[in-house]
């Protein structure tokens, strides 16, 4: 038994040293979490645009998963085109981060009598 711990031991320290150390701000987790989308839910009336960003700056391909209801260019300018729900993506490698687009009309303001906005 006291083999087998020793074995393990040993063979964490060569791990750690050949790959060397992950700590919670070297570690592949932490890149992961450097990179974050501007929005994780966008809500838009037809015409009207919303540009994300990546907050890494790293270049992203952006797609949306129904251009009907919103499509999405280059740079990440998302264009409402017709009411619905769509989601789009910012793919960067092999990692793709997603926020949900909702295309409705704006809520008319209703005036009363008075010439006062409606609550």
């Amino acid at each position: 038994m006291m083999k087998k711990a020793l074995a393990f031991l040993l063979a964490v320290v060569m791990f750690s040293g050949v790959s060397g150390s992950f700590t919670a701000s070297s570690g592949p987790a932490a890149v992961e979490a450097a990179v974050k989308l501007s929005k994780k839910q966008i809500s838009l009336a037809p015409g009207e645009t919303f540009t994300l960003k990546l907050s890494s700056g790293k270049k992203a391909v952006w797609v949306s998963t129904d251009t009907a209801v919103a499509s999405v260019d280059s740079k990440g300018t998302v264009t409402a085109e017709w009411i619905g729900e769509c989601t789009v993506y910012a793919i960067v490698g092999s990692k793709a981060y997603k926020c949900a687009v909702v295309v409705a009309e704006k809520a008319k303001k209703v005036i009363s009598r008075t010439g006062k906005a409606a609550p």
